[in-house]
């Protein structure tokens, strides 16, 4: 029983230190985005697992940038706003022949990250869209 404490006090542990340094530790330098979404069907080749699983617990979503701003090329948004950015599959979208373009507000976090994107506006566009598998 001491053990299964012991394991859950860790668990917690490294959960409030992740909370700490992807929401809590923000600098106060806005950065706003514009971009049309990048509709990436497999998004496996990424260096950061940690913040992808800490992102996927919360129930966030990355979403790609077809422009990327500097050396940003994907942000993380809430559930919502991923299901305004993606709604419905890529495909379907293709057939209909538009994308979506959205304007992000984040910050930078203290540690060199981004904070969680706030989706400011969005609209479709008439055109192809950026699909990569």
């Amino acid at each position: 029983m001491n053990i299964f404490i012991s394991i859950c006090g860790v668990i917690f542990l490294v959960f409030l230190v992740l909370l700490f340094r992807y929401r809590f530790l923000t600098s106060n330098s806005v950065i706003i985005i514009d971009s049309s979404i990048k509709y990436k069907m497999i998004d496996i080749e990424q260096k950061d697992y940690l913040r992808y699983s800490f992102e996927s617990i919360n129930r966030n979503k990355r979403i790609w940038l077809a422009e990327p701003y500097d050396t940003i090329k994907w942000v993380y948004v809430s559930k919502v706003d991923f299901d305004k950015l993606w709604p419905e599959s890529p495909f379907e979208i293709s057939d209909k022949n538009y994308y979506i373009k959205a304007k992000f507000e984040l910050k930078k976090m203290l540690f060199g990250d981004y904070s969680l994107a706030k989706v400011i506006a969005f609209e479709k566009v008439t055109g192809k869209p950026c699909i990569e598998k």
